[in-house]
């Protein structure tokens, strides 16, 4: 084989080998677009449910004051006591 006959075989080989490349590259891209993208649209569901949960306790808080506080009462002796049994067994 002479080195114009390798050149011609080995040519459109590369030709491919590139083009494979190529589209590798914009299979890569196209990926990484739609996992950044899943990761907007899950964060953007995230923050309106938390806007929500905010909404919804601010009307319950609105609506049911004396309970309100009482729970939160209740909900810092319980943090309270479990800090307390931790920090003894330390």
């Amino acid at each position: 084989m002479t080195n114009l006959q390798t050149n011609s075989t080995v040519q459109p080989m590369a030709q491919a080998l590139v083009a494979k490349a190529h589209a590798v590259a914009d299979q890569a891209d196209t990926l990484a677009h739609r996992g950044l993208d899943a990761v907007v649209q899950r964060s953007q569901a995230l923050v309106q449910s938390g806007q929500n949960a905010q909404d919804a306790t601010v009307a319950y808080i609105h609506r049911e004051p004396v309970k309100s506080v009482l729970i939160a009462a209740a909900a810092g002796a319980g943090l309270m006591a479990v800090l307390t049994l931790l920090a003894r067994r330390n």
